[in-house]
């Protein structure tokens, strides 16, 4: 098997922290350098372009920004964009008042 937690479609990442991650299948907080389980499943193209035509939208998490046609989805292919993120409920503990 080749390929990373990362390129997994069921690895939601962090938004500030694009390398670590959840993995949706087996709910657990994972790297997404670690080796994919048997629960993989690559980012498939037309589910991606299925996004776009029902009209929704695309976060790259490496550029920061959001992706809205599948033709930028090519640009950012290999940062791995998602629609879905983490959930960070401990954010707010990391940002400084002010």
């Amino acid at each position: 098997m080749n390929g990373t937690c990362y390129k997994c479609s069921k690895y939601l990442p962090h938004p500030i922290f694009p390398y670590i991650g959840k993995c949706e299948e087996l709910d657990i907080m994972t790297l997404g350098t670690r080796e994919p389980c048997q629960k993989y499943v690559e980012q498939r193209i037309e589910d991606v372009k299925g996004i776009f035509e029902a009209g929704g939208i695309m976060y790259c998490p490496i550029c920061k920004e959001p992706i809205y046609t599948f033709e930028e989805y090519l640009k950012h292919k290999e940062h791995k964009p998602s629609r879905n993120f983490l959930i960070d409920e401990t954010i707010i503990e990391e940002t400084y008042p002010g």
